[in-house]
């Protein structure tokens, strides 16, 4: 039971770091380590492990009441 709560705070902290993560992507390429072109294709992947990630949450949150209920 805790180590689904423990994983669903691992994933609150994940969650937290896309703002970090879209910074360094928006700084590479105005430092020109990468192309615009790789700036989308990367934020378009951001968005996707985002929308995982939060479904993914929410599923594990969602079952953990449900059991809750149960008991």
């Amino acid at each position: 039971k805790s180590s689904t709560a423990e994983f669903v705070r691992f994933l609150d902290i994940s969650i937290g770091s896309f703002p970090e993560l879209e910074l360094y992507f928006s700084l590479s390429c105005e430092l020109k380590f990468i192309s615009k072109t790789e700036l989308k294709e990367a934020e378009i992947l951001l968005d996707e492990v985002k929308k995982l990630l939060y479904s993914f949450q929410f599923s594990l949150k969602k079952r953990g009441q449900e059991q809750v209920r149960s008991n």
